[in-house]
């Protein structure tokens, strides 16, 4: 039976999952062109990005050192928890 043009295969015994994520546009295409470059697909960088991350047990890069990145970061964490409140 052939598979729906919108489904992705199942992965050796483990279900794929589709993310929806919301991100600036410019970010996104400048991002694209360094994947691009690398030989990589957003899907298959992103894939890179979870697996470093777990097998790092910390996001693998450095934190930045400026105030902006904690106000972005309790920005983030108010917007979570707005979203929880609903």
């Amino acid at each position: 039976m052939p598979m729906p043009k919108n489904a992705m295969p199942k992965g050796q015994g483990k279900e794929n999952h589709i993310m929806e994520l919301h991100i600036d546009e410019e970010v996104r295409q400048d991002a694209r062109a360094v994947f691009s470059r690398l030989g990589l697909s957003e899907e298959e960088a992103v894939t890179l990005f979870y697996k470093r991350t777990i097998a790092e047990g910390r996001l693998p890069f450095g934190r930045a050192q400026n105030g902006a990145a904690r106000v972005k970061k309790k920005r983030m964490n108010e917007r979570f928890a707005e979203w929880d409140a609903r």
